[in-house]
């Protein structure tokens, strides 16, 4: 007679997958999810004529020889997708659960799954997070979607009739998603969430920086990300496609003057497209290769940018490095500069979270 048990895994994989490098650390984990040291920082870098197909193509096999070479499966793979392969979209999903007196994280698991299926479109593969909450109208901080959350969400006495959920979706073209689809199956038994590098940045900022209004501005290899949190939850999202490949040179410490002033006046664009979900309180933070672009830093840092956006004479602009988020722990030594706060962002967001969709 014989028994056999397959042992709990102890490793985690988060993954920053951008139009020209993937980026990847294997991690130790301990039993609650928390970070006991680092085991491997893996990479790839991609020529500009990698398609959307091929870079998925890519993550596979890097997530494969990772498996392959620490020899078991990890606990959890975490993959962030930022808006050079994705569109993303903020959307408004409702859901009327009929009169209730409890509400806790496991039905809103169940409710936003449901929702995830009625917005399902056919001709767009899609990811969904949520990024905000609202219960009878009253709004919920967004924590409560973390998986330590374990009380009630209502007030005793207190009748659940409408719920909103503020939910970012990312699209891909059906092939994109087809081929992440067939990815998960043929790892079969490797618990993938794909997300949105924007939450990633939402959770770095509100839980391991404790910062509830501000921007954060993305300048990435060949598009830029710009992301406005509102009272700790994710309010909106813009991106224009100007990166540190089209506007720097090399090696990134200074770009082309007229490609400078084209990408400053699309991200005047993008934060006019902010504005009306709220003035800016000037609470900046840049990150991504372009934050080693010295007229990028000088336009933010400067401010004119900001004038007839907010009430704020100036912006106090910190640049949000990889290291900044885990100079506490083990992981000190496998994260680096700015253009590594991706990567530890999708580390903040898998410590915390459970696979939703």
């Amino acid at each position: 007679m014989s028994f056999f048990r397959m042992g709990k895994s102890d490793l985690a994989v988060a993954l920053d997958v951008g139009s020209r490098t993937i980026k990847g650390l294997v991690y130790g984990i301990s039993d609650n999810g928390s970070i006991i040291k680092g085991h491997k920082r893996v990479a790839i870098e991609m020529p500009a004529a990698y398609t959307a197909d091929r870079i998925v193509g890519e993550l596979h096999t890097m997530l494969a020889s990772a498996i392959k070479e620490f020899g078991r499966v990890p606990a959890k793979v975490t993959a962030g997708f930022g808006t050079s392969l994705a569109d993303y979209r903020v959307e408004q999903w409702d859901m009327e659960p009929g009169a209730k007196a409890h509400l806790d994280r496991k039905d809103m698991v169940e409710y936003f799954g449901r929702l995830f299926e009625q917005h399902t479109k056919e001709d767009r593969a899609m990811i969904a997070t949520p990024a905000g909450v609202e219960v009878n109208g009253y709004p919920l901080l967004a924590e409560v979607l973390r998986r330590d959350v374990r009380h009630s969400l209502i007030a005793p006495g207190e009748t659940v009739h409408s719920i909103r959920f503020r939910t970012l979706v990312s699209y891909f073209p059906p092939e994109t998603g087809a081929l992440l689809a067939e990815m998960k199956q043929m790892l079969g038994g490797v618990p993938i969430e794909f997300i949105p590098l924007a939450s990633a940045y939402q959770e770095a900022l509100a839980q391991r920086l404790n910062v509830r209004d501000a921007v954060l501005i993305d300048v990435g290899g060949t598009s830029t990300m710009v992301v406005m949190l509102k009272d700790g939850a994710l309010a909106q999202t813009a991106a224009f496609p100007l990166g540190v490949s089209q506007i720097g040179g090399k090696p990134v410490r200074s770009g082309d003057k007229k490609l400078i002033a084209l990408w400053s006046r699309s991200l005047n664009d993008a934060l006019d497209f902010l504005y009306p979900f709220g003035p800016l309180t000037g609470e900046t933070y840049l990150c991504g290769g372009g934050a080693y672009l010295s007229e990028v830093r000088a336009y933010i840092e400067q401010g004119e940018w900001l004038k007839t956006l907010s009430y704020a004479a100036a912006p106090n602009v910190t640049v949000l490095e990889g290291k900044s988020l885990f100079a506490d722990n083990m992981l000190k030594g496998f994260l680096q500069g700015p253009e590594d706060a991706g990567l530890a962002s999708v580390i903040c967001y898998g410590m915390h979270h459970e696979v939703i969709i």
